[in-house]
This record gives C-alpha cells, structure tokens and sequence, in this order.
C-alpha cells in the first residue's frame, strides 16, 4: 500500500515508500514502543512476593495491561527484543489467538530487531569471573569472619546474605533485566 505525498516542490504527488510499521495501527505501534523499557520480568506471572523483592532490591513488576490483545502484544515484543527467535512456540501462537496475522508480525519484527542487544561472549565471562571471584572472596573471608563471629554457620549466613545482595548490583550493567 502506497501514500501520496501531497508535498510542494520537486516529486510532488510521487508515492512514498510505506513505513516498516504500516501493518500495526497507532495503538499497537505505541504499546511496542512502550514495551521498550520492559524487562523479562514483566511477562512473568505475579508472585506473592514480588512487593518484598520491590521493597529489598527496588525491582519493579509491571502490570498487565487491561486489553488482553495488547497484553499480547506487548509480550510477544517484549519476548522477541530480548530472545529473538529463540521463543517458546505457546508465546507466538498466543500473539496468533490474539488476531495478530503473520504479515503484522513481520512489521513488528522490523520494528522490534533494532533494538535487540545480541549478549556477547565476552559479557557472560565476565559474568561468570564476577561470580566465581564473589565465591573465592567470601571462601577466603570464612575464617576471619567464623572466628570474629564465633560461630561458622552464622558465617556461612553473613557470606551468603553478602552475596545474594551484593550480586545483582554487580550484575546489574547487563541491561536484560
């Protein structure tokens, strides 16, 4: 589908190319544009304790949205900016069961693959060097800690709270959320 362009100047009523979104209305282009900021916990269900994880760590859960077409939606273009093709097969037939055809797909893909961030090798080494020296540290705090402490499994706790809190803050520059 083409549109004029009813421009003055040189090319005027020429048709323009479409634009790579023109199979989504306005609404669906501005509920993807807004999953841009979404992480994969926002298409996880809700748990209990999801208030206590916002109060300890500040993550903060999204809500579904009320419209269970662009609750899809935005799913599915949360789920394809941050894995791609490599989806579970129930999330693309859920965006079908929605009424999302192929083609408008396609046009979200378009939309959605500038933005995915490929994870580099270099970046889960680094992860896993980040983890291994958090365990060879808190390994080498162990005595010290036992012997001020005076008790070692009160040591083992302090270390382990140490690390379950202090990990996500090392790992937070990964920006998958």
């Amino acid at each position: 589908m083409a549109y004029l362009n009813f421009e003055f100047g040189p090319g005027a009523g020429v048709a323009s190319a479409p634009t790579p979104t023109a199979g989504l209305d306005p609404l669906e282009r501005q509920i993807v544009l807004l999953s841009r900021g979404d992480g994969v916990r926002s298409v996880q269900s809700r748990r209990r304790y999801d208030w206590v994880l916002n109060l300890i760590y500040g993550f903060n859960s999204a809500r579904s949205l009320a419209d269970q077409k662009l609750e899809a939606l935005r799913r599915y273009a949360v789920l394809r900016r941050l894995h791609g093709d490599h989806m579970a097969p129930e999330e693309v037939d859920q965006v079908r069961a929605a009424g999302f055809a192929p083609s408008k797909l396609a046009n979200l893909h378009r939309m959605v693959d500038p933005w995915r961030a490929p994870r580099q090798r270099h970046q889960i080494l680094q992860q896993s060097l980040t983890i291994l020296a958090m365990g060879v540290l808190g390994a080498l705090l162990f005595p010290s800690i036992s012997d001020s402490v005076g008790d070692e499994l009160i040591a083992v706790l302090l270390i382990g709270v140490a690390f379950v809190t202090s990990l996500p803050l090392l790992l937070a520059g990964d920006g998958r959320r």
